[in-house]
This record gives C-alpha cells, structure tokens and sequence, in this order.
C-alpha cells in the first residue's frame, strides 16, 4: 500500500498537508483518497493542503481521485488548497475546466493562511 509523506500545520495542528507523489495514477490514487479520509482532522476546524511539489503526472484516475479528495472535504466544511502547482499541471486543470474548482496558492506557507481565512 502506497503512503504518502504528510504533516499537521497550523497554530492548532489542524491542517493536514499530504505530500503528493511523483504520479498520481491507478496506483497512487485510491490511497491518496483513502489517505485523506483517514487522516483529516475530525472537527471543525479542519482543513487539507495537497503539496503538488513532486507531481509530474496525473492521469484520468488521478483527476477523479482528486475530485473524490475534494468533495469528502466539501462533506466535512474542510478547506482544500492545491500548493506548488506546476505551470502543467495549472494548465491541465484549466483544459479539463476544473481549475476554478479547487483552490490553488504557490507556497504551502500561503495555503496555511489562505485555509486559516476560511475558517
């Protein structure tokens, strides 16, 4: 089973950032969903930061891992921030018309304050 490196952030710990791996495939993709259900925060104050430093593929069921991500967070009022997007992986996100469903922010630092506004 695949597991991805992750971290809590915030002044009270309640930010979840997972690290995502270098392909976000068939192979990675039902883990990182798997990963995030498990791990976010159970209260009100959660949120989730997916670190895109090291993506350099993400396939169709990546997408819809994401989407997955994305809506379990919707589910629990849980703030999701894309960091460290790449200028493809932005564009691709744009192609599929997905960009203006998930937040985005260069820097996790940025993410961190952007989630902390949300709440």
């Amino acid at each position: 089973m695949t597991t991805f490196e992750h971290q809590f952030v915030g002044p009270d710990r309640n930010i979840l950032v997972i690290r995502l791996p270098e392909r976000l495939n068939h192979i990675t993709a039902e883990a990182l969903t798997e990963e995030a259900r498990r791990r976010l925060p159970n209260r009100e104050d959660a949120g989730l930061i997916l670190d895109c430093t090291e993506v350099e593929l993400i396939t169709s069921i990546g997408i819809a891992s994401l989407l997955q991500v994305s809506e379990h967070c919707r589910d629990h009022r849980a703030p999701l921030v894309l960091a460290n997007l790449s200028e493809a992986l932005r564009t691709m996100l744009e192609m599929l018309k997905l960009a203006g469903r998930f937040k985005a922010t260069d820097h996790v630092d940025e993410a961190v304050v952007m989630i902390e506004g949300m709440l």
